[in-house]
């Protein structure tokens, strides 16, 4: 069995995954507490009551929000927990637990993973995994492998340019999607108690009742990003598109404009078989994404040896 993390800037979710990408053994850290309380200190001593209760554990995966370094081994840029930038984090945990398997990955990346090797995809060679969340984070896995660039931080799709002159996650992130939610009441509606609403869930709620504005509001977070989307494809030729986060409850009312993006500026050779559908494994998606790294290496080092 493989212990996931997955560190978030407001949680660290942590368990014990089995290979078929069932979690045992769950809890949540708060990330605040656990970095006052000394990050890594925290981390090591959880993973050892962890240890100690499953032996049997052959590694750790673990999934940050930030940049790493082409070696997966430290931390370049966490906005969110900017105690870890320049963090050899690999060398800390192997540090502590020497027989271990590591591997750290990008936070969407292992998402993406976790959708792929325990979601439902049949038929899929791979895709273009997106979470609506907080940002816009997004990963391809292409040919069962994990797409990452020259230097290990490709497929940021949630910082291509977008609407005036901002990045695509500074229009759709849930901070400033909801803004201009607040703001598309103000001016189409005269009851005040709607310009309140504060959550893309109130927002969803809203478009099930009918509510025209907040099927607008959808429609324009998917016309962004269908555009944002459209220009991934172009350059990795994906046929799926998976969506996943907070904010992908709402696919129907989003799909649509992402589907008219490629109707407009894709030709028939990229729509004919091209696929947009939510994610399966919700927030358990970093989680098991992350642990599957270890059982991918382990099932390379077992290769090795026969």
């Amino acid at each position: 069995m493989v212990i996931g993390i997955d560190i978030g800037g407001t949680e660290i979710k942590i368990g014990v995954v089995t290979s078929s990408g069932e979690i045992m053994d769950f809890l949540k850290l708060n990330t605040v507490t656990t970095t006052d309380k000394g990050f890594f200190k925290v981390l090591i001593d959880t993973i050892n009551l962890i240890e100690e209760k499953h032996p049997n554990i052959i590694g750790v995966g673990i999934g940050i929000p930030g940049t790493l370094s082409r070696d997966r081994k430290t931390a370049i840029d966490v906005p969110a927990i900017k105690e870890l930038n320049g963090v050899n984090i690999y060398e800390k945990i192997k540090h502590a637990f020497p027989r271990l398997l590591i591997h750290i990955e990008n936070d969407a990346n292992t998402a993406g993973l976790g959708e792929f090797n325990f979601g439902s995809h049949e038929h899929e060679n791979g895709f273009l995994f997106v979470t609506l969340g907080t940002g816009i984070g997004s990963c391809a896995v292409i040919s069962e492998n994990l797409f990452t660039g020259a230097n290990g931080n490709g497929m940021e799709i949630g910082h291509l340019p977008s609407l005036q002159n901002k990045k695509l996650e500074q229009n759709i992130g849930r901070i400033p999607f909801m803004k201009y939610a607040r703001s598309k009441y103000k001016q189409q509606s005269k009851d005040e108690i709607l310009w309140k609403i504060d959550s893309p869930k109130k927002l969803y709620e809203r478009a099930e009742n009918g509510d025209k504005i907040a099927i607008s509001i959808f429609d324009y977070m998917g016309i962004l990003l269908g555009e944002a989307i459209v220009s991934t494809i172009r350059i990795i030729d994906v046929e799926s598109i998976v969506l996943g986060g907070g904010l992908s409850g709402a696919i129907k009312y989003i799909a649509p404009s992402i589907l008219k993006s490629f109707d407009k500026y894709l030709p028939e050779y990229y729509i004919s078989n091209l696929t947009i559908r939510k994610a399966t494994k919700g927030n358990d998606a970093g989680l098991i994404g992350a642990a599957s790294m270890i059982y991918k290496t382990q099932n390379k080092i077992e290769q090795l040896i026969k």
